[in-house]
């Protein structure tokens, strides 16, 4: 539940959500039902009133209670039973448990924002926001908050973006100062987590921080594929996986790319099913600089303006073919989404000279494949592949 109109990270991925609205002057709720770690939460076109929403909560969770589905744990999800039954049969169970009439939904009151150190607040103040290590902090850092705020009469609020945030200050000032980079990040538990694969929030380091930072690009990194980092959700998603793809396993991360989360749209698409940690900055790295090269300032304005004009196995090709000739060519912007055969002409216009087009049938998937290992195998775990590739550590 948000009574915020702005979007700090995308609720959307909740199985509900009751979102700022208003309707006939008065301020309330609309109702969004739905969502999980690949799917968008859809309107169910109901508008609350504030003193409403615990009751319609009451019913909603009834009527699961009562109508949900028992056979598979993998399905207890309010998106699997609109899958069922539709969000007009889930409405009509709600409403039986509700035993009031709905409104339409309202206006929704939403927008996109972008957050300094430091914002006024309507009372004069400010607050400021301190950036965590990822949601970890150092005794020394949770002894200094706490000494800084107890010295000025502040307050904290922890942040669901895994920051800190100290409200009620006189002066956009303080003494505070965070050694993190990771404000527009947001990474899993982890290995503290029995699901997750690796220490996701020491795998952040294979990330470039400081491009993310410069340009607010939205981040998920989760740890396996139930999605608590919500990296279906943010411009660039990343799940922490194992791979014996290009040699020995190792460690490595899924891609996905271009999520429209603010109002949401539309889950990412996914770039790359494994890309190994060593790999991952120069990848993550090429993709912004393609975003730079576009010539906009807002990383989900391009994926909306650009990326989804184009399939998810031409971006996957064309980014490799980037990588196999250390080039950063622009996409050109299209008006929709064109035929596979006009991305097969646009990929030859830039790089025909490459020997993956042997692979390039009715699809790009084996050409993905191939160009794939070719850059990531590990020189005598596959004799096909050449040359060795420098494996580098950045952390």
């Amino acid at each position: 539940i948000s009574g915020n109109r702005s979007n700090v990270t995308s609720l959307f991925a909740n199985d509900i959500y009751f979102a700022l609205a208003k309707k006939d002057g008065v301020f309330g709720f609309n109702v969004y039902m739905g969502g999980k770690n690949t799917e968008v939460a859809q309107s169910a076109d109901i508008f609350l009133k504030e003193g409403e929403v615990f009751d319609f909560f009451k019913a909603l969770v009834e009527a699961f209670y009562l109508h949900g589905s028992r056979f598979s744990r993998s399905k207890t999800r309010i998106f699997h039973m609109i899958e069922e039954i539709g969000m007009d049969g889930l409405k009509a169970h709600i409403k039986s448990e509700y035993k009031r009439e709905f409104e339409s939904e309202g206006e929704l009151i939403l927008e996109k924002s972008n957050f300094s150190e430091f914002h006024k607040l309507k009372d004069g103040t400010f607050g400021f926001c301190y950036q965590t290590d990822f949601s970890r902090l150092s005794t020394n850092e949770i002894k200094s908050i706490a000494d800084f705020v107890t010295k000025d009469n502040a307050e904290i609020r922890f942040g669901i973006d895994q920051n800190i945030y100290i409200l009620s200050l006189k002066e956009p000032s303080t003494t505070l100062k965070s050694p993190a980079i990771s404000d527009t990040i947001v990474a899993c538990a982890g290995n503290l987590c029995p699901y997750a694969v690796w220490s996701i929030k020491d795998e952040t380091s294979y990330l470039p921080l400081d491009k993310i930072n410069e340009h607010r690009i939205q981040v998920g990194f989760s740890g396996c594929a139930k999605g608590c980092g919500r990296h279906r959700h943010t411009d660039i998603g990343l799940i922490g996986l194992k791979t014996n793809n290009f040699g020995d396993t190792d460690g490595g991360a899924r891609i996905f790319l271009g999520a429209l989360h603010s109002e949401g749209t539309s889950v990412g698409r996914q770039l790359f099913s494994m890309v190994p940690f060593v790999h991952l900055h120069k990848v993550v790295s090429l993709v912004i600089e393609l975003f730079e090269l576009s010539g906009h300032r807002d990383f989900e304005e391009y994926a909306k303006d650009i990326l989804w004009n184009y399939s998810e196995d031409f971006l996957s090709l064309w980014v490799l073919a980037n990588l196999e000739t250390n080039r950063s060519v622009m996409l050109p912007k299209l008006d929709t989404m064109k035929s596979f055969e006009f991305e097969v002409s646009l990929l030859k216009s830039e790089f025909a000279e490459l020997d993956f087009w042997q692979h390039v049938d009715e699809s790009f998937f084996n050409a993905i494949s191939y160009l794939s290992k070719k850059l990531w195998t590990i020189e005598g775990e596959d004799p096909h592949y050449k040359p060795k590739i420098q494996r580098t550590n950045f952390r």
